[in-house]
């Protein structure tokens, strides 16, 4: 029982620390989107280190095979990406616009093929539509990032919210489910 509730009240300050997260993203697009960035590039370094570490502790010359040139790849990626963490804000709409763009045009092919055996152009038309929502996204990276960031924000509110709902109603009727509760 005690482990229960300690889970729950874990579960609880979790839920707040979400809400608070959530609300800072929401007030701060661009700046968590830089924070994230510059975390990325820590742990580049980190993983750049560790491939250039293994590269030297390898004392068989043909299992090295490269980590040595892709550990310095990843430390001067992570030095990059901690010097420019604003370069997070346009990466990620562009990365993102370009996945929507690709995955439309995928859509948009078979929407065209059930189009012309008798079926609806609904896939047609959404696919259109996110196809443009693609587009936004490449060309205007600096909205797109702020909107992407607002839009987890949110989801995450909504489900931290949900969260501490569901576990405070759990904790008022503990009581009631333990005794509840065959042992088996």
């Amino acid at each position: 029982m005690k482990n229960i509730q300690k889970y729950l009240t874990g579960k609880i300050i979790a839920s707040i620390f979400f809400i608070v997260l959530g609300i800072i993203m929401i007030a701060r697009p661009l700046q968590i989107v830089s924070l994230i960035t510059m975390i990325l590039g820590i742990g580049t370094i980190i993983m750049g280190a560790v491939l250039i570490g293994l590269d030297v502790l390898q004392k068989e010359l043909f299992l090295r095979s490269g980590t040595l040139m892709q550990g310095v790849l990843l430390i001067v990626m992570g030095i990059a990406l901690l010097a420019y963490p604003n370069v997070g804000n346009i990466l990620l709409p562009l990365s993102i616009g370009a996945i929507i763009i690709a995955d439309s045009i995928l859509r948009l092919q078979i929407g065209r093929a059930i189009t012309h055996i008798g079926g609806t152009s609904y896939l047609t038309i959404i696919s259109i539509l996110t196809f443009i929502l693609g587009l936004i996204c490449v060309f205007n990276p600096m909205i797109s990032s702020q909107v992407i960031t607002i839009y987890l924000a949110i989801m995450m509110i909504v489900e931290a919210i949900t969260s501490l709902v569901d576990t405070i109603y759990v904790k008022k009727y503990m009581k009631e489910l333990q005794d509840n509760i065959i042992d088996v």
